[in-house]
């Protein structure tokens, strides 16, 4: 994905793609049942998982960038004083906002992180 897309169309196409993976559970599962009832061996679909959880992270952080975007167009376009001449611009309130997005990118990065040291799919045994 790239970094420098518009987050609007990122989080719309990652819906997209969200509804199409809970139609393929859908699917999943049924297929689980033939299996069940014919009593065979359950397929592997850890693959399908794992991109949904990755499909999951994904719309979170791109969805998180968009809402940091908007408030931060409020905060640096928005007049400071409301019409009767009271400040509308809270600092603290901007301050606790931005360090919890902060605190959200550091686990989003985090978790990353940690998912990029586990391989995604099984690995082919080599001996």
């Amino acid at each position: 994905m790239d970094p420098d897309a518009d987050p609007e169309m990122m989080v719309v196409e990652l819906d997209r793609i969200l509804q199409h993976l809970a139609e393929v559970q859908v699917t999943i599962e049924t297929y689980t049942e033939y299996n069940r009832l014919f009593e065979l061996e359950p397929e592997d679909f850890g693959p399908m998982l794992q991109c949904e959880k990755e499909a999951n992270a994904k719309q979170q952080l791109w969805k998180s960038m968009l809402e940091f975007n908007e408030k931060s167009a409020a905060w640096t376009e928005d007049p400071i004083l409301n019409d009767a001449g009271e400040v509308q611009l809270k600092i603290e309130s901007i301050r606790a906002e931005v360090d919890d997005y902060a605190a959200r990118a550091y686990k989003m990065g985090k978790a990353n992180r940690e998912a990029s040291d586990e391989p995604s799919f099984p690995q082919p045994d080599m001996n």
